[in-house]
């Protein structure tokens, strides 16, 4: 995806680029060539890259879930690795979009050094996106 703004305008609120809009604009992208539930996946995926998972990491639960063998595992992470190069810039402003929720967190009085509770809210926030948000159906 390409914007005419920089992920830094997002993080100090100069931009207001949402959750939504990035999900937006990741589907017009991949439409062409994916559907819907590849999209989340996608989405996922990107999400697990900005909040900080390796590729190995990512790669483990793939392999606990589906039970994959050594050699599936190692093409996981392969695969991952690929996700992170052709989308580097999408994942950047995803973290810039997940930086200014955390601003947000903190400007509302909560304590962003509590790491359950800002993991419980933003994984609580990502859900409620995924579910309240239909790609297919215009805002």
């Amino acid at each position: 995806m390409e914007w005419d703004f920089r992920p830094e305008a997002v993080v100090t609120g100069e931009i207001e680029y949402s959750i939504y809009d990035f999900r937006e604009d990741l589907w017009d992208e991949v439409r062409p060539y994916s559907d819907e539930q590849g999209f989340e996946t996608i989405f996922w995926a990107l999400y697990h890259l900005a909040i900080g998972y390796s590729h190995e990491q990512m790669a483990q639960q793939i392999q606990e879930q589906n039970q994959l063998n050594d050699q599936e595992t190692q093409d996981q992470i392969e695969e991952f690795e690929n996700l992170h190069e052709l989308y580097e810039e999408d994942i950047g402003m995803l973290k810039a979009i997940i930086q200014r929720k955390i601003l947000d967190y903190s400007e509302e009085g909560r304590d962003v050094f509590d790491d359950s509770s800002l993991s419980e809210y933003l994984l609580w926030w990502i859900e409620e996106v995924v579910e309240s948000h239909d790609v297919n159906t215009p805002e």
